[in-house]
């Protein structure tokens, strides 16, 4: 989950981090969890941040320079401050509020809520990896898969992913019915890679202000006995 404000300037402060560096996060999965530290810099405010596309393993394929050993922390002078973009995050009343617009409209209004886990725990058909954690998926969630987003940086380390093309991202979601010109909810299991739609959707070229990221995701929803859960398992 996103952390209090507080606690994540604290962090940077640690980290030798203001509120003026540009930063750039990378993984060694090429394309995934960095895309959570980097919505997280865009949600507490922090504008100046990119995703280094391939990650370490494409850094280190392309023979550019590496180090081993502890990094080393700049001194920071000024306190980090940290203030949550209400706009790019949305909690569990939220989302049960959007599938009411949803649900009355027909999907004609409310955000399009998009999931980003593998389609068979999106059906019903494949069981969620927590146990007692119901499979399926939101009223109305539209399924994209976050690996449809991505492709192997190289046939040799199919493992390592990077992004698709803005082109290639956009035909993803429009052939999975989703209208890039309206206002979006992602979602998965529990945060991670609706940061990789999110972070998608941004190089295609869509307006972060109609792109929201359910931080609690299928985790918190499907948790609660009070949520609608739709399998298409038939």
């Amino acid at each position: 989950m996103l952390p209090p404000p507080a606690s994540f300037g604290l962090s940077m402060d640690r980290f030798g981090i203001s509120n003026n560096d540009y930063v750039v996060v990378y993984d060694t999965a090429g394309v995934g969890p960095a895309c959570r530290v980097f919505w997280t810099f865009r949600a507490m405010g922090h504008d100046k941040v990119s995703v280094l596309n391939g990650g370490l393993p494409a850094w280190a394929a392309l023979k550019y320079k590496t180090e081993r050993g502890e990094p080393q922390t700049a001194h920071v002078e000024k306190k980090y401050v940290a203030r949550v973009e209400d706009k790019l995050v949305c909690d569990y009343t939220d989302v049960v509020k959007n599938i009411g617009e949803l649900k009355a409209s027909s999907g004609v209004n409310g955000r399009q809520i998009v999931d980003a886990r593998p389609n068979d725990r999106f059906t019903g058909k494949a069981p969620e990896f927590r146990p007692g954690l119901s499979s399926g998926h939101m009223p109305h969630a539209i399924s994209v898969p976050f690996t449809e987003v991505t492709e192997a940086a190289d046939p040799r380390y199919p493992q390592v992913s990077t992004l698709k093309s803005p082109k290639d991202i956009r035909n993803v979601f429009t052939a999975a019915g989703v209208d890039l010109d309206r206002p979006i909810i992602t979602t998965c299991g529990s945060g991670i890679t609706a940061s990789v739609l999110y972070f998608a959707l941004l190089n295609a070229g869509v307006d972060e202000q109609n792109i929201t990221l359910y931080d609690g995701s299928w985790t918190e929803y499907a948790l609660n006995p009070y949520s609608e859960i739709v399998k298409d398992t038939e």
